[in-house]
C-alpha cells in the first residue's frame, strides 16, 4: 500500500523523537498514602487551624485543594481554589461569565503571572454550568462550592468595594452576578451589581505528572522536562532540559552517572549542557526558601545520538520487535525508506543481520496483511450476503457476521471497506429487536430472532388487508410470523382479511370490533394450541365471519379458532 509521503515523514519524525528521548525519570515517592491527596482536601466544616494546615504553594501563590481527581501522587489533577483574592475587577456588563470583563481579567493575569512555562503544568478548562472560554484560570460557580465554609472566608482585595469575591453563576437578574462574602464565607446568591469593584478568587486545575508536590511546608514545583526534538551531536555544548519553575525556592542541577543514585557535588543554578554522543543523568532539587524545605532530588535521562545517517537508520532497525505485528508496518515502511536513503557506500556499513532483520520483518508484514485481507474478505462476504436474503435469514447472517468482526484485530478490521462498515451497521440496525417499521400499508415490529410481527395498519380506514409472508425494507427482508395484539381493532369498514403463510402466532383481540368483517384468509399450516387465544373475541357480526382455511387443516382449525380462539363463526376451506 502506497502510503503519503508526509504522514511517512511525521512518522519518521516521531521515531527521530523516540530515539533522542528514550529517557526514564525517577520519582521518589512522597508518601505511602495511594489516597493522592485527600488529606488535603478542604471540607466545609474545617476549623481555620485545620485550613492553615492544608494551605499549598504554587508560583508563589497559596492555595486550597477543592477537588481532587489524582490516581497516584504523581498522576491525575487536583482543583485549586486561591486562598485570598489576587486583585479586584468588574464582573462585566452582564451576568454572563463568557466574555466577560472578569474573564479576560483572568487571562491577562495568568499571562503576566504565571507564562508559557506553566501550560504543562496547568489544564486548560472549559467551564460550563454557566459556560466559560477555555482558559487556565477561572471562577468557581455555586455548584461547586458549599453555601458556606471557613475556606471560603478571605481578606478583602485591594480596590474592591467591600470584602467580597465573584463567582460565575449569575444572580437574581441579569446585571447581578454571585458572589461570596469573604467576611464570614457565605455565598450570596442574589448577587451584586455586575459593574462594582469585587475581589477576583480564581480555580486552576494542576497536572500532577508535571509537578513536584513537597509537603513540608506545602509547595508545589513545575518539573524538569525533556527538551523537544531530538539532541543530535553538533560538536558543540547544548542544554539538556528545559528548567523547571518554582516561586519557593532555587531550582538547582547536577550531573550523575545513573538515575538511581543521587550525585555528590556542588549543585548549581546552571542548566546542564552536553557535549557528546551518550547519555547524560541531570539531576536537579529546589532547595527551598525561608519558609520551605528543599524537595527531594529528582533526575532526568537524556540522550544525545550521532549527527550520522547510517546510525539513525540502525537505530530505527533495532526498533523492529522480534514478533513483527501489523501494528509494526508503518515503522518496517520507515526503516526501508531511510535506508534506501543511503549511498551504495553507507549501506555496505550497515551489518548484514541488521539488513536481514528488516528484510525478514518486510516478509512479515506481507504475510500478516494476506492473512489479514482473508479474514477482511470473510467479514465482507459475511455482510453482503444479508441485503436480499428472502429466507428469514437475515439475523442469522448478520449474528454471523458480527461473530467474524469481534474476532479481528484492529489491523484486520483496517482493511474492510467503509461501504462495507457502512452496510453491516445498517444491518445490525436493522434486524435490532423492537425496532419499529414502516412496509407498504402496515408497521412493523422486529423479533429477536429476525423476523417480524404485523404491529397494525397505517390507516384504521381500510376495507381490506394483507399480512404478507414477508416485507423488505431498504435492502432487508423479514420473514411475518406473528400478527400482534389488537393489531385491526376498530377498522370499522374492514370487509376481508388475509394472513400470510408464515404465520404460527394471532394475537388476542386483531379483529375486535370489526364488525364489517365476513371473511378473514389464512393461508398457513403452523397455527397451533396456545398460539392463537382470544385472536377471533368480538371479530365480524351475528356469527357471519367466515375463516377460509386449507383444506388439510379444516377439522383442526374449527376446533382451534372457536375454541381457545373466540370465533363466533364457521371455519371453511379455502
Amino acid at each position: 500500500m502506497k502510503r503519503n509521503l508526509n504522514r511517512l515523514m511525521g512518522l519518521l519524525l516521531t521515531i527521530a523523537l523516540a530515539i533522542g528521548l528514550m529517557a526514564g525519570m525517577s520519582i521518589t515517592a512522597l508518601a505511602d498514602n495511594t489516597g493522592a491527596y485527600n488529606s488535603y482536601l478542604v471540607k466545609s466544616n474545617d476549623t481555620e487551624d485545620a485550613l492553615e494546615k492544608k494551605v499549598v504553594s504554587f508560583n508563589g501563590i497559596d492555595w486550597y485543594i477543592i477537588n481532587d481527581e489524582s490516581t497516584a501522587l504523581n498522576a491525575g489533577t487536583v482543583t485549586l481554589l486561591a486562598k485570598n483574592c489576587l486583585g479586584a475587577s468588574a464582573f462585566g456588563s452582564f451576568s454572563t461569565y463568557k466574555g466577560s470583563t472578569v474573564e479576560t481579567w483572568l487571562g491577562t493575569y495568568y499571562s503576566e503571572k504565571f507564562g508559557n512555562n506553566y501550560n504543562d503544568a496547568v489544564v486548560e478548562v472549559t467551564p460550563s454550568n454557566p459556560e466559560g472560554n477555555k482558559a487556565r484560570l477561572w471562577l468557581v460557580s455555586k455548584d461547586d462550592i458549599p453555601q458556606q465554609a471557613k475556606y471560603l472566608k478571605c481578606s478583602q482585595a485591594t480596590g474592591a468595594s467591600y470584602n467580597g469575591w465573584w463567582l460565575r453563576s449569575p444572580g437574581i437578574s441579569a446585571y447581578f452576578a454571585a458572589v461570596v462574602f469573604g467576611e464570614d464565607g457565605n455565598v450570596g446568591g442574589i448577587g451584586d451589581d455586575v459593574r462594582r469593584e469585587l475581589g477576583v478568587r480564581p480555580a486552576l486545575k494542576l497536572n500532577l505528572s508535571s509537578v513536584i508536590f513537597n509537603t513540608e511546608p506545602t509547595c508545589i514545583v513545575v518539573k524538569v522536562k525533556n527538551r523537544p526534538g531530538t539532541l543530535i551531536y553538533n560538536g558543540k555544548e547544548q542544554q539538556l532540559v528545559i528548567p523547571g519553575t518554582t516561586e519557593d525556592g532555587t531550582m538547582v542541577y547536577l550531573l550523575g552517572t545513573d538515575d538511581v543514585t543521587p550525585p555528590e557535588g556542588e549543585w548549581s543554578e546552571s542548566i546542564p549542557t552536553g557535549k557528546d554522543v551518550g547519555e547524560y543523568f541531570v539531576w536537579y532539587i529546589v532547595q527551598g526558601d525561608e519558609n520551605h524545605n528543599d524537595t527531594e532530588p529528582m533526575c532526568i535521562k537524556v540522550t544525545i545520538i550521532p549527527d550520522s545517517q547510517v546510525e539513525q537508520v540502525m537505530a530505527v532497525i533495532s526498533m523492529l520487535p522480534d514478533d513483527v505485528t501489523l501494528e509494526d508496518e508503518e515503522l518496517v515502511e520507515a526503516a526501508r525508506y531511510m535506508y534506501d536513503l543511503l549511498s551504495e557506500n553507507q549501506k555496505t556499513l550497515i551489518p548484514e543481520e541488521a539488513v536481514r532483520k528488516l528484510e525478514e520483518a518486510e516478509a512479515k508484514i506481507r504475510e500478516l496483511k494476506e492473512a489479514a485481507q482473508a479474514v477482511a474478505e470473510q467479514f465482507t462476504e459475511a455482510v453482503n450476503a444479508v441485503p436480499g436474503n428472502k429466507a428469514g435469514e437475515g439475523k442469522g447472517l448478520v449474528d454471523k457476521a458480527t461473530e467474524i468482526y469481534n474476532s479481528m484485530t484492529d489491523a484486520q478490521k483496517a482493511l474492510v471497506s467503509a461501504d462495507t462498515m457502512a452496510l453491516y451497521k445498517e444491518a445490525v440496525a436493522a434486524f435490532k429487536k423492537d425496532r419499529k417499521f414502516r412496509s407498504g400499508t402496515g408497521y412493523y415490529k422486529v423479533l429477536s430472532n429476525g423476523d417480524v410481527t404485523y404491529h397494525h395498519p397505517a390507516s384504521t380506514n381500510i376495507e381490506e388487508v394483507t399480512v404478507p409472508n414477508q416485507v423488505k425494507k431498504g435492502e432487508f427482508y423479514f420473514k411475518v410470523i406473528k400478527v400482534s395484539n389488537n393489531a385491526f381493532r376498530s377498522c370499522q369498514n374492514l370487509r376481508s382479511a388475509v394472513i400470510g403463510k408464515y404465520v404460527r402466532v394471532l394475537g388476542e383481540n386483531i379483529f375486535a370490533r370489526d364488525y364489517k368483517l365476513t371473511e378473514v384468509t389464512v393461508l398457513g399450516k403452523g397455527l397451533k394450541a396456545g398460539k392463537v387465544t382470544d385472536a377471533f373475541v368480538k371479530a365480524g357480526k351475528n356469527g357471519k365471519l367466515t375463516v377460509m382455511v386449507p383444506g388439510s387443516k379444516v377439522k383442526e382449525y374449527r376446533k382451534l379458532f372457536t375454541g381457545e380462539g373466540g370465533l363466533k363463526g364457521s371455519v371453511k376451506a379455502a
